[in-house]
Formats: C-alpha cells, structure tokens, sequence
C-alpha cells in the first residue's frame, strides 16, 4: 500500500511572529505568566511576578 501526500502546500505557508498584544499576552499565558502583573507596551513588557523578574 502506497501513501500519498500532498506536501506543494508546505513551502508555502510560513509562520509569522505576531507582535499583536492580544498574541504577546495569550504566550506568556502558555509559559506560565500570570498575566495580570504585567505592563505591556509596543517596545517592553515589564513582569512584576516573582517567578518571571528575578
């Protein structure tokens, strides 16, 4: 049995990081951020966590 893929669809689609708030905010949810002591801004965030300022 033979398998079949399609694969023209893969070179084409590449990631973008996004600076987007909304994206920054939702990984720092992922690594473990709590995210309601932090000040986002366009150039830096500042983390006021223990865990994450050291």
């Amino acid at each position: 049995m033979d398998l079949m893929f399609d694969i023209s669809g893969l070179a084409q689609d590449k990631e973008e990081f996004s600076t987007s708030k909304k994206d920054v905010l939702k990984f720092l949810k992922i690594i473990g951020v709590d995210t309601r002591f932090i000040s986002y801004t366009p150039q830096k965030i500042y983390i006021n966590n223990l865990r994450f300022s050291k």
